[in-house]
């Protein structure tokens, strides 16, 4: 494993070493012609004019790529993944409504990552609130109804509820 993966490192320095090598003249890096600079007005008293700095010249060291001796050479499929992941999840299911963090992003406990639809949860909280004001009404018609009820079966017009 480890002379794959050293032969794998030396393919792709051979690889950006060639490419980054220039066509050399001597000491001095080939660079493209410069643009002919276009011409300025003459200065006048109201505008004095600028003088541009003066080009530098730029010397670039390169090295040829050398071959390697007996070095095979691999043609290798894969896909690039991330070394670290981390598990996210919701406390409670539902669809994701938002996304609030990017690729990249740095993160900490506690920030918005993504947010839920809550749709369903409005409508169970609205069930919720009606179950509990038909239980209030119930509690309070509750005693009227045990006062009736006695008063009935007291005159026998009534049959025992179990």
């Amino acid at each position: 494993m480890r002379s794959k993966r050293s032969l794998g490192v030396m393919a792709l320095a051979l690889a950006l070493g060639s490419t980054a090598c220039t066509a050399q003249t001597g000491d001095k890096a080939m660079l493209p012609p410069k643009a002919a600079a276009p011409e300025q007005p003459a200065a006048t008293e109201e505008q004095p004019q600028e003088t541009a700095a003066a080009p530098v010249e730029t010397k670039a060291t390169t090295a040829p790529a050398k071959p390697v001796a007996n070095a095979t050479a691999y043609r290798l499929t894969g896909e690039v993944t991330s070394t670290r992941k981390s598990q996210i999840a919701f406390r409670v299911g539902g669809y994701i409504d938002n996304v609030a963090a990017k690729a990249g992003m740095l993160c900490k406990k506690g920030d918005v990552l993504a947010t839920l639809d809550d749709r369903d949860y409005v409508l169970s909280l609205e069930l919720a609130r009606a179950k509990r004001d038909l239980a209030k009404v119930a509690l309070g018609s509750a005693p009227v109804e045990l006062q009736r009820e006695e008063e009935l079966k007291k005159q026998n017009a009534s049959t025992a509820t179990v």
